[in-house]
């Protein structure tokens, strides 16, 4: 029985442990993407079942799931609408959550502009713009310098 507890325990501990997350959000993020372009439903049961697994970090108590898992909400909505508004309010209440992670913040603020840029086929430029100039700003203070360019590349047409 102690050893059953112990591999609780550490299982615990790895699922609550930074980089976990990180690595589970990044996976979201491509399950959320290869849902999208393949239309495959499996990739898009696969990212809802990881942002459950961010939600029980966040009901038990993890500070550092927040800004992944409404990262993930936010990627969520994106799948299951075409609401420029529905998309930009859950992006923003991400991009929220990440303002002390730069990192974060640019790849959430990139996201959003991708995928207003994907519902609109382009038609809502303001928006796109806002998005892509704070991406390609929080990536230069982080210090990405070469993602900024290519993200500055990508969306001249708005900028």
């Amino acid at each position: 029985m102690g050893d059953l507890m112990e591999n609780f325990v550490l299982m615990t501990i790895i699922k609550s442990h930074f980089s976990y997350l990180v690595f589970q959000f990044h996976f979201g993020l491509a399950c959320f993407e290869l849902a999208r372009t393949l239309k495959n439903r499996k990739y898009l049961l696969q990212a809802r079942k990881i942002t459950k697994m961010m939600q029980s970090q966040e009901r038990l108590g993890n500070p550092n799931s927040r800004p992944y898992l409404y990262g993930l909400r936010a990627e969520d909505v994106a799948a299951k609408t075409d609401s420029v508004v529905a998309v930009g309010a859950a992006y923003n209440h991400a991009i929220a959550a990440a303002r002390l992670l730069p990192n974060l913040s640019a790849l959430l603020n990139e996201r959003a502009a991708r995928n207003l840029q994907r519902i609109r086929n382009g038609n809502c430029p303001h928006r796109i713009e806002l998005y892509a100039r704070r991406s390609i700003r929080h990536y230069s203070n982080w210090g990405a310098k070469r993602k900024a360019r290519e993200v500055k590349t990508y969306f001249e047409p708005y900028l």
